[in-house]
């Protein structure tokens, strides 16, 4: 739901561009959040009540090189394994 686009030449072009413009709104993301439970990438639909805040987390970047990120990963794990 965060990503999606158009196949060109698709079969219904209308009912796609239908069914797009509802996978963005707020309705749509929320009902994600509730079943799948899961973040949204709106800022304006609330993550479900089972996940962390995402200040909490401990972020890696892909533009961090691999050992930075692996090194990070295994000081986590050997933390949360006490």
């Amino acid at each position: 739901m965060d990503a999606f686009g158009l196949v060109k030449n698709g079969p219904n072009p209308a009912a796609a561009k239908s069914l797009m413009e509802f996978l963005g709104t707020r309705e749509a993301h929320t009902i994600a959040a509730t079943i799948i439970k899961r973040r949204s990438a709106r800022r304006d639909v609330a993550p479900p009540g089972e996940l962390p805040v995402l200040g909490d987390l401990k972020l890696c970047y892909a533009s961090e090189p691999r050992d930075v990120v692996t090194a990070k990963f295994e000081a986590l794990r050997q933390k949360s394994a006490r």
